[in-house]
């Protein structure tokens, strides 16, 4: 499961902009992730044990068996999968989050993003379920896109026929590297999307964090205005980035899908009439070919959750880049006291007029005071004293 990110010593998430391929070593590394791989690649495996049965049974050969053990081991490996691919990455994302609020709680300082507080919140909430989602989630299946077919044409060669499965195997490897073109493409909306929500997410933060103020400014239109075009500008980077994953679930399905299908038709009914392999074997070859395109279909439908899954991978890393370890930095954050600003028992005269009498407030980080009255009041006095500006006929500031 997921180790809670307590110290500093080692990030244990990837660099940002690294290539596409090396997801699959870092998906490796997750026992979830081997998990959904293994249990999809066994799924792959029995269907093409029992299209085998099939094409035995068309050869008038009795293979009930093994068509009761592939049906039996599909379902179980399905179920498997399944439950894997939907649990996992949930009770995965709690771990990160906890991990993460312990590295934050623990660290001896920590600077905020420019775009505010309502960033981290946005950090804490959507961007770490993309980032469970993508890790342990969608590169499993990656994993298995990768293995699942070979390990199929590999069974295909052995059971069957080597010339038909040599013959896919020369077209199945480009849907994979299809995909990574269009990551390495399309990382730039995946960045775009997240940023713009985060965006919104700060401004919305900043307008609850100061409500008192905006009401009493008479503010409300221009907050609202702001936070419209924060939305409208979040929602056109979704929809970009979501047709972008319609263009990858078309070359996915529509091309490299129907095409591998097609090839295994043709190949396997060459073959046939040539007298190399039996009506059963052709058979056997086609229904092999669904199984081996589905990792292609799964990858497909997964892309834009692996494009914010990795935008959210490097929001996550420049979050613990905020955080302060270094022993200076230690002694700075003991040694200096919380700032803090006000007046106690204070009066402020101005020529014959004392304008301000027992004035007494107290201003702290995140609690604000607001001075209001009438103009003339001393509210600029006030502000006057605070600066150094001017000075108090009695109290203290």
């Amino acid at each position: 499961m997921v180790q809670p990110i307590a110290q500093k010593p080692s990030h244990p998430h990837s660099p940002p902009g690294k290539p596409f391929y090396r997801t699959l070593t870092d998906g490796v590394r997750e026992p979830l992730t081997r998990g959904i791989a293994v249990a999809l690649v066994a799924r792959y495996l029995f269907w093409a044990l029992w299209a085998v049965g099939c094409g035995l049974l068309i050869d008038a050969h009795h293979a009930p068996a093994i068509m009761v053990v592939g049906a039996c081991g599909y379902t179980a490996t399905a179920v498997l999968s399944t439950y894997l691919g939907l649990c996992g990455p949930r009770a995965a994302e709690a771990g990160v989050r906890a991990g993460l609020l312990q590295a934050l709680w623990g660290c001896p300082e920590y600077v905020p993003p420019a775009a505010g507080a309502g960033a981290d919140v946005a950090l804490m909430t959507h961007d770490v379920e993309k980032f469970a989602n993508n890790r342990y989630g969608f590169q499993g299946q990656l994993v298995a896109a990768v293995a699942g077919p070979l390990a199929v044409l590999a069974f295909m060669a052995i059971a069957v026929d080597w010339v038909t499965a040599l013959a896919i195997g020369v077209v199945l490897p480009l849907a994979p590297l299809a995909i990574g073109w269009f990551h390495t493409k399309f990382r730039a909306d995946a960045g775009a999307s997240r940023r713009m929500r985060a965006q919104l997410a700060a401004r919305f933060t900043a307008m609850v964090r100061g409500l008192e103020t905006v009401v009493l400014c008479g503010a409300g239109d221009h907050i609202h205005s702001q936070l419209v075009h924060a939305w409208e500008g979040n929602r056109r980077a979704t929809m970009r980035l979501l047709a972008r994953n319609q263009l990858v679930l078309f070359v996915s399905e529509a091309v490299f899908a129907l095409a591998a299908t097609a090839l295994t038709v043709v190949v396997a009914a060459w073959r046939h009439a040539a007298g190399a392999i039996s009506m059963g074997d052709a058979v056997t070859l086609v229904l092999a070919s669904i199984v081996l395109t589905t990792p292609m279909q799964l990858l497909g439908g997964f892309f834009y959750i692996g494009m914010t899954g990795r935008a959210a991978e490097e929001a996550m890393r420049r979050f613990r880049a905020r955080m302060r370890w270094t022993p200076a930095a230690t002694r700075h954050k003991e040694e200096v006291a919380e700032p803090r600003v006000g007046l106690r028992d204070a009066s402020i005269r101005r020529g014959d007029r004392t304008i301000v009498t027992g004035a007494s407030f107290e201003a702290t980080p995140g609690h604000p005071v607001i001075l209001r009255g009438p103009s003339g009041a001393g509210k600029s006095s006030v502000l006057a004293v605070l600066s150094g500006a001017l000075g108090l006929t009695e109290g203290k500031a």
